[in-house]
């Protein structure tokens, strides 16, 4: 991130194995840092919001963070394999220099190949759709490892498996409901208690600030997010006195007997004209607004479809959907050696889920286990 931050998500502290690993992944996202290749990205995301005249969209940082996401988001933070290369060589350094057994690394990177996730259960982006993986990348990251240990002549090096385990024991796995989830095209929130369908074939991206829905030939774009204003109205108006856009339609109207105001609105761009059909909807404490974005030409063709999720928006009743838990990671202890297929069925794992939790061990079925190793495994 700018500034030099690095986050760690819960996918992938629950894919790695051991602190060793950490490490080693910690050390070339901090490689990338000080080689300078993000500055180089953030550089590329810039010019390439400026070319997609997505700066002059809306100033309403609502919209204009949304669509920059959804414009160039990821799709530009893409390292290079010389980059991924460098990365590799420095994590490597900086592990070893502070005494893990970055030969680990290598262990991760393979367990990824293995997994080779696009979005997986955990959480876990697709790694290698902005880390592409080099040529020999785990053998080199071995033999790098292999160099520094005797340069460094560092013994008693740390790996530190099970104290890790222990930490990430009760981890939450994958997506937690309680932050939102989707059942049958409906988008369920059990602690704000409200719920939305969403349209057929649309892509969701749940972000903890804001919910993104994409159509399937991504020429129109839902925003869903909370304000800051007390009253429907307030926050209507403060979007428009800010936004500069052009107000076609306004209402004062009812959304399932919430207070609420409705918004047609143009907004003209280096692109082209653009209709935007907002909703500020009042429920409790909080303002909720819909932001539906369309070329102008193709709005009369989205707005029933538009109109339809953002009208439905109503008060979240069912227990069943209100009282939901998120999956968690859990350690437990083989007491006798056998092979990890047969210790993760001791553990209650069921057939279908055997492959996908030996990954997320760092294992395959075949492979023995000795007694008393510690194994993580998902209770739902």
């Amino acid at each position: 991130m700018p500034g030099g931050y690095v986050y760690f998500t819960r996918g992938i502290l629950a894919t790695l194995s051991n602190e060793a690993e950490l490490a080693g992944v910690m050390g070339h996202e901090i490689g990338h840092i000080a080689a300078r290749h993000s500055a180089h990205q953030y550089s590329r995301a810039q010019l390439a919001q400026i070319g997609l005249g997505v700066g002059s969209l809306v100033v309403d940082s609502t919209i204009l963070t949304g669509l920059a996401q959804l414009g160039v988001g990821m799709l530009l933070m893409r390292f290079s394999r010389d980059n991924e290369r460098q990365a590799d060589d420095l994590g490597v350094e900086y592990s070893s220099k502070v005494g893990y057994e970055a030969t680990q690394m290598a262990n991760f990177f393979e367990t990824l190949e293995r997994m080779n996730p696009g979005s997986d259960r955990s959480g876990l982006p697709g790694w290698f759709s902005t880390h592409p993986n080099p040529e020999d990348r785990i053998n080199a990251v071995k033999v790098r490892a292999k160099e520094w240990q005797q340069k460094l002549d560092i013994r008693d090096l740390k790996t530190n498996h099970e104290s890790y385990l222990k930490e990430i024991d009760g981890l939450v796995f994958g997506d937690d409901p309680r932050q939102g989830y989707i059942v049958d095209h409906v988008f369920y929130h059990p602690d704000l208690r409200f719920q939305f369908p969403v349209p057929a074939k649309w892509k969701l991206n749940n972000r903890p600030s804001q919910v993104q829905m994409v159509s399937e030939g991504q020429d129109a774009v839902i925003l869903f997010s909370a304000t800051a204003e007390t009253s429907s109205e307030e926050a209507a108006r403060t979007f428009v006195s800010k936004s500069g856009i052009m107000v076609v339609r306004s209402d004062a109207i009812q959304v399932n007997g919430l207070p609420s105001q409705h918004v047609i609105s143009e907004i003209r761009t280096q692109k082209g004209i653009y209709r935007l059909l907002s909703y500020f909807i009042e429920k409790g404490k909080n303002v909720f607004v819909f932001h539906g974005v369309t070329p102008g030409d193709r709005f009369q063709n989205y707005r029933t479809l538009l109109e339809g999720t953002m009208t439905q928006f109503r008060e979240l009743s069912d227990p069943k959907r209100i009282d939901v838990k998120p999956d968690r990671i859990r350690i437990r202890t083989i007491k006798s050696s056998d092979t990890l297929e047969n210790g993760l069925r001791s553990l209650g794992v069921p057939n279908e889920k055997l492959r996908e939790t030996a990954l997320l061990n760092g294992g395959n079925l075949n492979q023995v286990i000795a007694s008393n190793t510690l194994l993580k495994v998902v209770e739902k």
